[in-house]
């Protein structure tokens, strides 16, 4: 772009007026979904690997968080004297739990 000297930015401002009157419209199919009132639609499709993450999802969400059964054995063997900690086994837990 050169600016002339004699006409200075009146000029560069009328080039860029003309051009920007001169711009078109972008190419686009004659006859389009919205063109007959209907929305365009956009779709998805997941992987099997995602769906079958999402049905894993669906039945642990599904699954109660607490086993009944184990909870009710466990406390009729405290209330009979049968519950026993194997107290060798239950220090390796808590210091594998720990990073040791």
């Amino acid at each position: 772009m050169v600016i002339d000297p004699k006409s200075g930015l009146n000029n560069l401002n009328t080039q860029q007026s003309q051009r920007s009157g001169q711009k078109s419209a972008p190419d686009r199919p004659a006859s389009t979904q919205a063109d007959q009132g209907q929305a365009p639609r956009d779709s998805v499709q997941l992987s099997d690997q995602a769906q079958g993450l999402k049905r894993l999802e669906d039945n642990i969400a599904k699954a109660p968080e607490v086993n009944e059964e184990r909870v009710a054995q466990l406390k009729a063997a405290i209330a009979d004297g049968s519950y026993a900690v194997n107290a060798d086994r239950l220090a390796d837990k808590i210091l594998s739990s720990e990073g040791f």
